[in-house]
């Protein structure tokens, strides 16, 4: 790996065009490409061939000015960079393509870093001459995704979108000294519980009574830290849901895809709108969340709570909405219920914290906490609560079902949860708590 800060070294084809002199061609060669792709009418296939037929005269071109003929495998580069500024995100094209990328962040149009699984971080090529360039890549990026008006500009400086299916961006300009771009990629889309244990973030064990709270129409809150691996978690959660079941989810930025899974056939996938340039227009999470429930959901799934949603989730659980899914930003299953008070604090109208205490004993039944070890990238259960109303003290009352091991990894303390019978009718041997910490049952291989 190359270390932090040093910038990379002029990397030549073996043809001779090095990276600015690549990037300037692919810009020189598109610039003259909008009337002959206007004639193709988005036909991918026929618009290679433009391409093919354009980049084959700009190479000719260059030979006749005296520059030397590139080769059969610069010539391809060139093709297939300007298919991608074209169709795809650009010179980022061919890292959404690698299967073990995982983020990208762009520090400005030279610094690029690649995080890959298994925790490996590696320095990238540039994406674009100047900050103007890359905050136009972006606005082109966010252009393509259908029915997306985010807007990017020093006015509305923070960007925040979906790219494609598991891809999402977050970008800023004026209010920070570059233009910076983060885009995580989500590796697993059709994803189960049985997939995680063979990765090793689940347990046998947990992987049983997951699957039966799940069934058994618990409420559950999946909480972790940033990239502790929630969305696919819950994703994986989803799997276990009845295929005939309605389902409508809920997010800031689509990251679940549940409707482009086969296993679902069924869903309503909502999205936040962010207001116009006039102020208006914008649509919340919170305003959302009374619409949803007049659509018939058998389920509803939040992708994430981050605001004064929190409260609008808890109240519709309380009234009978029941096999709710959602995730939490929290550095340990203990911060959860100060972080919903946090959270509650946002809404215009919100109880007491007694009684926001009380509505949480009631409308969570499960706090299931994940981490990620930063050397490995490995993702796993640390700690399963069982969350009850409040007794001895004003918080609600906990079972610790599940506790993090020496090693960090979920184990069973023998505590019998109040939802034992629920968990048997659903299909869960509740000995298997019984039997109290032992080491994981499963991690038969794979990558997290």
């Amino acid at each position: 790996m190359r270390p932090s800060g040093q910038a990379p070294p002029a990397a030549r084809s073996g043809d001779g065009l090095d990276e600015a002199a690549f990037r300037a061609a692919v810009t020189e060669i598109n610039a003259g490409l909008d009337d002959q792709l206007a004639t193709v009418d988005g036909d991918v296939t026929r618009a290679r061939f433009v391409v093919i037929e354009h980049v084959r005269a700009w190479v000719q071109k260059q030979a006749t000015a005296g520059r030397p003929l590139l080769g059969a495998d610069e010539h391809a580069r060139l093709v297939r960079a300007v298919m991608d500024e074209r169709f795809g995100f650009g010179a980022v094209q061919p890292l959404l393509a690698d299967p073990d990328v995982e983020e990208i962040d762009i520090n400005g149009p030279h610094q690029v870093w690649v995080h890959y699984a298994g925790g490996r971080k590696e320095q990238g090529p540039p994406v674009a001459d100047s900050d103007d360039e890359l905050a136009d890549k972006v606005r082109r990026w966010a252009g393509r995704v259908p029915g997306s008006a985010r807007e990017f500009s020093s006015a509305r400086p923070l960007l925040n979108v979906a790219l494609d299916v598991g891809v999402r961006m977050a970008a800023t300009m004026s209010v920070t000294t570059r233009t910076h771009v983060s885009i995580r990629r989500q590796r697993l889309m059709d994803v189960t519980l049985d997939e995680l244990v063979g990765r090793g973030s689940i347990d046998e064990v947990l992987q049983q009574f997951l699957a039966a709270a799940v069934r058994a129409r618990l409420d559950i809150l999946v909480t972790g830290g940033v990239a502790a691996g929630k969305t696919t978690f819950l994703r994986a959660l989803c799997s276990e849901f009845d295929p005939s079941e309605r389902i409508i989810t809920l997010e800031s930025e689509r990251e679940l895809y549940l409707d482009h899974l086969d296993r679902h056939a069924d869903v309503v996938s909502y999205e936040a709108r962010e207001a116009n340039q006039e102020g208006i227009g914008a649509i919340t999470l919170v305003d959302l969340i009374p619409q949803v429930l007049r659509m018939n959901p058998d389920r509803i799934l939040v992708g994430e709570v981050r605001h004064a949603e929190m409260l609008a989730l808890l109240q519709a659980i309380d009234n009978g909405l029941e096999g709710s899914l959602t995730t939490l930003h929290a550095n340990a299953g203990s911060e959860v219920f100060g972080r919903i008070l946090t959270l509650c604090a946002y809404a215009e109208h919100h109880p007491e914290p007694a009684d926001l205490f009380r509505l949480i004993g009631r409308a969570v039944d499960l706090v299931v906490h994940l981490r990620r070890d930063r050397a490995t990238g490995h993702r796993y259960v640390s700690e399963v609560l069982e969350v009850l109303e409040p007794a001895d003290s004003h918080e609600p009352a906990i079972n610790r079902i599940f506790v993090p091991s020496p090693e960090g990894r979920a184990v069973p303390t023998g505590v019998t949860p109040k939802a034992a019978e629920e968990l048997e009718a659903a299909g869960f041997d509740r000995r298997l708590l019984s039997a109290g910490p032992r080491p994981w049952a499963a991690a038969r291989g794979g990558r997290p």
